[in-house]
């Protein structure tokens, strides 16, 4: 390889560690961690499906396909799940209705990960539940909601944001149309 050649491919290389080695600084400098749509869309899709029993397990139903919305408007995500309904042990896998939920997000520094915050049912469409009633239905996707709120996050940091946030207070958590930037405060 002529010299010249080589000499402008070092020259690249030391150029390109140099930007990374500079993003990755101004990273670890910076107030704020940015987690992407398709971060928490991979983080969701590996949750789901996810089963839950009622009446004694006498009813199952089975949460599926979530779909993720930003809603920068409202500061808050958006959520589309398929639903399967099953009684005395029948099988849910087979989506047979849909409902939509919206919610804002909270820090949970215990789990080092975003939990929901305030979540409601926007709309809810399971034909199986039908004759419970619109209202009955949209109680039990809340009392679920709830559950999922407390116990269940959405998003669960990475150990290099972990350490970035560990004894730091979050200033702030904004829903943007690129994803959330969560906005790191100075200390607990």
């Amino acid at each position: 390889m002529p010299r010249r050649l080589t000499f402008r491919l070092a020259i690249a290389a030391l150029l390109s560690l140099a930007l990374v080695a500079c993003s990755t600084v101004g990273d670890l400098l910076s107030n704020r961690v940015t987690v992407s749509p398709e971060q928490l869309q991979s983080q969701l899709d590996r949750r789901f499906p996810r089963d839950y029993r009622k009446l004694g397990g006498m009813v199952s139903v089975r949460v599926m396909h979530p779909r993720l919305r930003l809603q920068p408007e409202r500061h808050r995500l958006q959520l589309d799940f398929d639903a399967g309904v099953a009684a005395f042990g029948s099988d849910p896998s087979t989506p047979r209705g849909h409902f939509t939920i919206s919610s804002g997000l909270r820090f949970d520094p215990a789990a080092m990960a975003l939990m929901l915050d305030a979540p409601m049912v926007e709309r809810a469409d399971i034909p199986a539940f039908a004759g419970m009633g619109q209202g009955a239905i949209e109680s039990l996707l809340n009392q679920w909601l709830q559950d999922e709120a407390r116990n269940d996050p959405v998003y669960r940091f990475s150990a290099s944001d972990q350490d970035k946030l560990r004894g730091r207070s979050i200033a702030n958590i904004d829903v943007t149309a690129s994803g959330l930037q969560v906005k790191l405060g100075s200390g607990k």
